[in-house]
């Protein structure tokens, strides 16, 4: 279905679809690179609805795309009112990031529950390579 949504949006048909490695929406990637933009985080130009195209574009180029997803792990953790992702985030609030990253309701739950054992096992690794 992203196939046919991604040649909807390049047609024209539809206006944004979650496109690229990150499966993200332009429009969310607007509002995340705001936050970040008047957080101190990244530098730009605001963006606004009417750059919903353009950005959609960029969202092809996986760069510009997985630093999108980027922004939107930190805009997301400030709609929930956590800290900032880092080493010592919680598996809790890593569980609420990963739902509220595919939207919400009870599908966006049941895949931050999927997850968040994928999760737990690169970090056993990570943790490894850490500590050397």
């Amino acid at each position: 279905m992203d196939f046919v949504a991604d040649e909807a949006v390049e047609h024209g048909l539809k206006d944004d679809s979650s496109t690229g490695w990150g499966q993200i929406f332009a429009w969310v990637t607007i509002d995340a690179h705001n936050y970040c933009m008047q957080q101190g985080i990244i530098n730009g130009t605001p963006l606004t609805d009417s750059d919903v195209r353009a950005v959609w574009d960029d969202l092809q180029n996986p760069t510009y795309n997985i630093r999108s997803v980027a922004s939107l792990t930190l805009y997301n953790s400030y709609q929930f009112g956590i800290a900032r992702p880092s080493l010592t985030t919680s598996p809790a609030d890593t569980q609420a990031l990963l739902a509220r990253y595919n939207g919400t309701g009870d599908d966006a739950q049941q895949y931050s529950r999927e997850l968040i054992d994928l999760c737990n096992v690169l970090e056993n690794y990570n943790q490894l390579s850490r500590n050397k």
